[in-house]
């Protein structure tokens, strides 16, 4: 992921499975893909750092309606 977003100081953190086959399955990769690099990074860490599953699926959720409206 890094070399996507050279310029990034942020940490990068890996796309778990679950966001990438939601993403996929409801054809939101490329509107994801499309958000700035900080977007992307910034819902990962928001959906990675729930504690509990219901609320990463929330998260989710959530994410999914934004990139949908975009």
């Amino acid at each position: 992921m890094s070399a996507d977003f050279p310029k990034i100081k942020r940490p990068l953190y890996e796309m778990p499975d679950f966001v990438k086959n939601a993403l996929e399955e409801n054809n939101l990769m490329d509107s994801y893909r499309k958000k700035p690099a900080y977007t992307q990074i910034d819902y990962l860490w928001w959906i990675k750092s729930a504690n509990k599953e219901e609320i990463r699926k929330e998260r989710l959720k959530q994410m999914m309606k934004e990139l949908e409206s975009s």
